[in-house]
């Protein structure tokens, strides 16, 4: 009896392993990307940055244009409080699609060279794979798309 019950616990916790290891379906190799690389790098970051400025002198020029209209001190604090309110919205579509994008193109690249997983390249005290090169042309590879508005 005892030998058939240390046998069943035997066989399933060799199940057990082998459903671990079994269902990884990745290598344990893992790559690195250098956010300041890719931030130095693309066209897409140069592109948010011209797009904040612009959106800037927009609510610069609203506000400015009220100021002259002869709007009261409160309006004017409202007012730009919703100006800044609305800057902030911007920037933060902007950088959701670019980090969507960038997650994007880090995964196609994990999955070509076959990783287990992608690391910032700054939090990485040693080893991994630099695949920072690989998702800068795969970005600047894909057309810029339409900023948010």
């Amino acid at each position: 009896m005892k030998k058939s019950k240390l046998l069943v616990l035997v066989l399933v916790l060799a199940l057990i392993a082998g459903a671990i290891a079994g269902c990884s379906g990745r290598t344990s190799a893992f790559g690195v990307v250098d956010m300041e690389k890719v931030a130095q790098n693309s066209d897409q970051i140069k592109g948010m940055q011209a797009e904040m400025q612009k959106k800037i002198a927009e609510l610069n020029k609203e506000i400015e244009d009220a100021a002259k209209a002869g709007k009261t001190d409160e309006e004017m604090k409202q007012l730009q409080t919703s100006k800044e309110a609305e800057l902030r919205a911007f920037g933060e579509r902007l950088q959701n699609e670019f980090r969507e994008n960038l997650e994007k193109y880090m995964s196609e690249v994990s999955k070509e060279k076959k990783l287990g997983a992608v690391l910032i390249k700054q939090g990485v005290a040693q080893g991994g794979i630099d695949i920072t090169d690989d998702v800068i042309n795969k970005m600047k590879a894909q057309p810029a798309a339409p900023a948010a508005k």
